[in-house]
């Protein structure tokens, strides 16, 4: 009986495939999981108007941690109050919860939250830098 012929070596090749097959899968799985859940950062908690980054990124919702009232405030892709563009409106009488986007909203300047005059509430904004 030659040695690579073993029930031992035999095994041993078999286990090194297994692995190495089961690698390959593991990263197949991980690079759609990034695509279907893609790793989000959020803003500190936000209770007037705030500036929460700046440059590209994609925002994919907030959470509401104090529910809002008085009136609406708005998401917006740029870096200052009134300007840019909507992205979102969080209207005002919105519970605490997730709202999150069905997919993920291009932004090229960047995120700011605009409280109107007398909005109230507690936001966090979910978002990914590009």
């Amino acid at each position: 009986m030659k040695v690579n012929d073993s029930p031992q070596v035999t095994e041993y090749f078999r286990d090194l495939y297994l692995q190495q097959e089961l690698a390959a899968h593991a990263r197949a799985i991980n690079a759609l999981w990034n695509e279907v859940m893609p790793v989000t950062a959020h803003s500190a908690s936000i209770t007037a108007d705030a500036l929460v980054f700046t440059g590209p990124c994609i925002y994919y919702g907030y959470q509401v941690t104090t529910a809002t009232a008085t009136a609406n405030i708005q998401v917006r892709d740029a870096t200052s109050a009134g300007a840019g563009v909507v992205i979102g409106t969080i209207v005002s009488g919105t519970a605490a919860g997730q709202y999150p986007t069905t997919t993920g909203i291009y932004c090229e300047t960047g995120l700011y939250v605009d409280y109107a005059a007398s909005a109230t509430g507690t936001v966090v904004l979910l978002f990914k830098p590009v």
